[in-house]
């Protein structure tokens, strides 16, 4: 992490500042009002973004990039109740407790996921959406991403998807995100490494960590990992908030054909009942 004197990181961040309230200013329909508002009232917001930059108009630019992201992803008006129901269930992507060194803790299964066009958008909100949870707690200080490779298999890979997420990475990833953990790493996820490697800058290519079996227990304590990973952890990875609606009722507000909502619930058959599975063996 670069250092700064305080006054030297004081200034850098007034003029950030002053560079995306300008930008603001000319085009209101570049970022979010709530973000701006955040922006003006946090340093914090700034100086993460120059921890990483280094400079100015570096700083700026990474800065510049999640702010359009977000407005882009509708990110700061994002709530539980904008997704289906079967989203949580399946455990996708959830919250955890904190690794040994303090960082909070995000969990994903690429074995729950799959392509689906109706719900292309909806799925990354979701995961940035649990990204957000975990970063508010955290005051954007210390998070690490845990992603469980295990079972995954061809029909879970998305190319485009993860194209995707490296290209973010690389542009919105601030100071405060500390590592990404991929968990099980086999021989179908090398090769995509090895290829996905090659886009990512050295200070980003740091992040990344392998591990596999017990390993996971030197970096978080067994009661902070999920029952299904072998840990003791009393957190439900497939709680589901009260107000949700059920995919049904999403699919039919939003104005889905009922073919498109069968067609989801036919694919995610799967996953939901893995999850009763697993409730019923580990949730008490």
């Amino acid at each position: 992490m670069a250092s700064f004197s305080s006054e030297n990181m004081e200034h850098k961040i007034q003029q950030v500042r002053s560079i995306i309230m300008q930008k603001y200013e000319s085009n209101n329909e570049l970022y979010h009002e709530k973000d701006i508002e955040y922006l003006q009232n946090d340093n914090w917001t700034v100086e993460r973004y120059i921890q990483r930059g280094k400079t100015v108009d570096k700083s700026f630019q990474l800065l510049d990039n999640v702010l359009k992201f977000r407005r882009e992803i509708d990110m700061p008006v994002l709530e539980s109740v904008c997704f289906p129901r079967e989203l949580f269930k399946i455990g996708y992507a959830f919250n955890g407790g904190h690794d040994r060194q303090g960082n909070g803790v995000v969990f994903m299964r690429p074995r729950f996921y799959r392509k689906i066009k109706k719900l292309d958008r909806k799925i990354k909100q979701f995961v940035c959406y649990q990204m957000e949870i975990m970063d508010k707690k955290t005051k954007g200080r210390g998070m690490a991403i845990i992603v469980d490779l295990k079972s995954i298999g061809l029909m879970n890979l998305d190319i485009e998807y993860i194209l995707w997420g490296i290209t973010n990475l690389i542009d919105c990833c601030p100071t405060g995100l500390n590592y990404i953990m991929l968990y099980d790493f086999s021989w179908l996820v090398t090769s995509i490494w090895n290829q996905m490697k090659k886009l990512l800058p050295a200070d980003l290519e740091k992040k990344f960590k392998f591990c596999n079996g017990d390993d996971i227990f030197h970096y978080i304590d067994r009661d902070n990992v999920p029952k299904y990973l072998g840990g003791n952890s009393i957190i439900d990875p497939h709680h589901v908030p009260d107000e949700c609606l059920t995919l049904i009722d999403y699919g039919r507000q939003n104005d889905w054909l009922e073919k498109e909502i069968d067609h989801v619930l036919k694919l995610w058959k799967p996953f939901l009942d893995k999850a009763d599975e697993e409730i019923k063996k580990f949730v008490q």
